[in-house]
């Protein structure tokens, strides 16, 4: 090439320096001609030259010189009659001169033109000697561009195989992974469910069996209230009979007496009197029985509201506990009576004035009469106070635990009142059938005590069952606390597990990005380097046939080959065959991703269920907590009664004492030892009977507070529930973080997905581009020959003219010379 370029450039040269303009021939100066006339000896040259109108700077045409010479010659001969002068010799001269001068002209000229001839035929061969050579070298270029084109395709199309292959496996590896994940996740999903009706199930039964005993708790304390009832009622009629007895010895006393008679009629009378306060008491206890029962219908009406009834149960027993406030030193001064009896003989004086004294506000009296009936005053009150101190002694909602000792007490006291009936028998008839008549109301109350005993004997047998339910229900409540505590452990575990595969997942996808950016962009590193050489060729190409295009002759034909546009074609069918593909492989992966989506809004309504679920446990679980403070707060007025019961006992005692210090200095009565010693065993087994009451009343304090354990224990286990619910809920938050993390995966790989494609897209469109720009240049290839061809018909063109003007002038010269020799 750089040979071919020196040869051009000294064509050039040559060219030029030997180039004689075709508008020059046959014209001369002015200067030229007046030396060469001088030369040839032609007088007066210059003078000769003005006289034609003509100077020597101007150029001269030796033709028109010659025509206006060949005029001043007929002139000359038309008017050489007329002069004597001779200046045809000077015109002569001039003209043959001008003649040499204009054949040495054509002959330079002819000389030139065949100079100029031979060395455009050498050119034209030289022109056609390098197309043939540019037209081999662009063959040989299009072959190597046809063959270099075809391998890229290959490579392109294998590795576009390899890639959907790659993809293809990609995709099936993902949807088999899918798959296996969305199975287990639907397995846990179903065993989550079946746990949490099973849960449901557990709390179901568990509010059951709390409903039954909370009902069964208040048919409990029903039984409980009339037991107290009932002992009431026995209290009373131990204190009857101490009224009894204090009124057998006051009997036994005034036998020897001469007022019985007086006496007899005054007891008549404050026995009536006795009936009609009793009458009273029984109207107001009908009352307050009325009251509670009032009350206790309010209770249950107003159950919205817990603390309202448990404020009204408060007062309620703060009532009873007020109510018979007033008759503490009664009971104390019924027993001081009772002692005063059995140790007083005839004279009874100082101890009752005293009593009659406490009760009334009288500071004389006349007679030991006046006294007696002050000391039965007395007794009718001891009697009403012992009827209204009785809540005192026993608070309600108390039951008896110990019954067996009770039963066999009863059973000596009933011996012992056998023993008094045959010695009351000896008294008179109508105080006798009194006294037994009371004696029997006083047996049937205690065959009645009995029977209550052996309903509280029933009662505790039903609290052990119960006790053992509960114990059972704990123990199902342990086992299944456990079952939930390790299938926590292993959904920890599992989550563990799917976080390390997870971690795997992207570290693996995070290598294949890397590797194929890697390889993606040595492969444009590559397609730029030959890229970037095939320009720097056609650029050289291009600077080639721009230097030579002026020195072309016309080419040869080239044959246009179709190979290359067939091989454009079957690029373009198979780009689009991809496209559809590819457009195919997307829409399969839409409704696979809608198909997830919609799996996964159906499982994130199920654990809304399970939310709302979850929410009314824990409702549940408040109002058990509630009602269970309830308890405790109705659990606190009882406690208040047993202190009063305690006080009250506290300062009957210490009556007691010091009536019997003030009792122990009257004198005794012989004849009522025997009565006053079975007085006294009665009232210690009384005093037995109140201790082993206390002490019942103590055992069953200790079950309530058992009972109080039992519903604490109940608390924690409710409390273990709530806490488990609460993993539950934890461990359904971490479900839906890992179906969040999941679907993040999902559109992250879908993302990576359309990024590849992206990307294949762009490459497929980078290579259609170069596809075009290739073409294009051979477009422009074509134009340039196109182009070479018309140069060199213009060059064809030029070369017939010149050889017809170089014919033209040798036949000039042919004439030229025929009229010199004719000359």
């Amino acid at each position: 090439m750089r040979n071919q370029e020196v040869d051009t450039e000294t064509c050039q040269k040559s060219a030029n320096f030997d180039y004689v303009d075709s508008s020059a021939v046959g014209s001369v100066t002015g200067a030229y001609l007046v030396e060469q006339w001088e030369a040839a000896g032609v007088p007066g040259a210059s003078h000769f030259l003005h006289k034609l109108g003509l100077s020597e700077t101007q150029q001269i045409d030796v033709a028109s010189l010659i025509a206006l010479l060949s005029d001043e010659l007929k002139l000359i001969n038309d008017d050489k009659s007329r002069s004597s002068l001779d200046p045809s010799t000077a015109i002569l001269s001039a003209i043959s001169v001008l003649q040499n001068i204009h054949v040495q002209s054509l002959k330079s000229l002819i000389e030139h033109m065949n100079a100029e001839k031979d060395k455009l035929r050498n050119d034209v061969i030289e022109a056609n000697q390098r197309a043939l050579l540019l037209a081999q070298e662009i063959d040989d270029h299009h072959s190597k561009l046809e063959h270099s084109a075809q391998q890229q395709v290959k490579t392109l199309e294998q590795r576009h195989t390899e890639k959907i292959r790659e993809l293809t496996l990609q995709l099936k590896s993902e949807q088999d992974a899918q798959a296996t994940h969305t199975s287990q996740l639907e397995k846990k999903v179903s065993t989550l469910e079946e746990e949490r009706n099973k849960c449901k199930s557990v709390i179901m039964q568990l509010e059951l069996e709390n409903k039954t005993l909370e009902h069964e708790h208040r048919v409990v304390t029903d039984q409980l209230a009339n037991l107290q009832r009932i002992k009431e009622k026995l209290e009373a009629d131990l204190e009857a009979l101490s009224n009894l007895q204090m009124r057998a010895t006051e009997m036994q006393a005034k036998v020897n007496n001469s007022e019985i008679m007086s006496l007899l009629e005054r007891i008549n009378v404050l026995e009536s009197e006795n009936t009609n306060l009793r009458d009273r008491n029984d109207e107001l206890s009908t009352e307050v029985e009325e009251l509670s029962t009032k009350l206790h219908n309010a209770c249950i009406k107003k159950r919205s509201s817990p603390v309202n009834s448990s404020s009204f149960c408060a007062d309620e027993s703060m009532d009873e506990g007020a109510f018979p406030g007033g008759g503490t030193k009664r009971r104390g001064d019924s027993f001081g009576g009772m002692d005063s009896a059995e140790d007083s003989g005839d004279d009874e004086g100082s101890p009752r004035l005293g009593k009659v004294r406490k009760c009334s506000p009288v500071k004389d009296y006349a007679s030991a009469a006046n006294c007696l009936e002050g000391l039965q005053i007395h007794g009718v009150d001891q009697g009403e106070s012992l009827e209204d101190d009785s809540p005192l002694r026993i608070p309600s909602s108390t039951i008896p635990e110990e019954v067996l000792d009770g039963k066999t007490q009863l059973n000596e006291v009933e011996e012992k009142m056998k023993i008094l009936e045959e010695r009351f028998n000896s008294i008179d008839g109508s105080h006798s059938k009194e006294l037994m008549g009371h004696v029997k109301d006083i047996v049937n109350a205690l065959r009645g005590r009995a029977a209550v005993c052996e309903g509280c004997s029933a009662s505790e047998k039903k609290l052990q069952e119960r006790e053992e339910e509960i114990a059972r229900c704990k123990a199902e409540m342990e086992e299944k606390t456990m079952a939930l505590g390790e299938r926590c452990k292993n959904l920890e575990t599992s989550l563990e597990l799917m976080k390390v595969e997870y971690e795997k997942t992207e570290d693996y996808w995070a290598e294949k990005l890397e590797e194929e950016r890697s390889f993606f962009e040595e492969e444009q590193k590559v397609s730029d380097k030959k890229y970037a050489e095939l320009i720097d060729k056609i650029i050289e190409y291009e600077e080639m046939l721009g230097t030579e295009r002026e020195q072309r002759q016309r080419l040869e034909t080239i044959d246009e080959k179709d190979g290359f546009e067939k091989q454009v074609m079957d690029l373009e069918q198979e780009c689009f065959e991809l496209r559809s593909q590819f457009t195919n492989a997307l829409k399969e992966k839409e409704s696979e991703i809608e198909r997830l989506k919609e799996e996964i809004r159906l499982a994130k309504t199920s654990g809304d269920l399970h939310d709302a679920s979850v929410q009314v446990s824990e409702v549940s679980s408040g109002e058990l907590t509630e009602l269970e403070s309830l308890k405790k707060v109705c659990d606190e007025p009882t406690k208040k009664p047993k202190v009063s019961s305690r006080r009250s006992s506290t300062f009957s005692s210490g009556d007691r004492k010091s009536r019997c210090c003030s009792n122990c200095q009257t004198p005794r009565s012989a004849e009522l030892r025997p009565f006053q010693e079975s007085k006294k065993q009665l009232e210690r087994e009384i005093e037995t009977l109140v201790k082993e009451r206390d002490r019942v009343y103590k055992e069953i304090m200790d079950k309530r507070r058992d009972l109080n354990t039992y519903t604490c224990s109940g608390d924690s286990l409710s409390n273990k529930f709530i806490e488990m619910e609460d993993k539950c809920h934890s461990l359904m938050a971490t479900l839906r973080h890992q179906q969040k993390q999941t679907e993040e995966i999902l559109k992250n790989t879908w993302k990576q997905h359309k990024t590849e494609v992206g990307d294949l897209k762009s490459v497929l469109k980078m290579t259609e581009e170069k596809l075009k720009r290739q073409t294009e240049m051979i477009q422009e290839q074509f134009n340039k020959l196109a182009r070479t061809d018309l140069i060199v018909k213009e060059l064809f063109v030029e070369n017939a003219f010149l050889v017809s003007s170089v014919q033209k002038l040798e036949k000039q010269c042919h004439t030229g010379k025929a009229d010199e020799y004719t000359v």
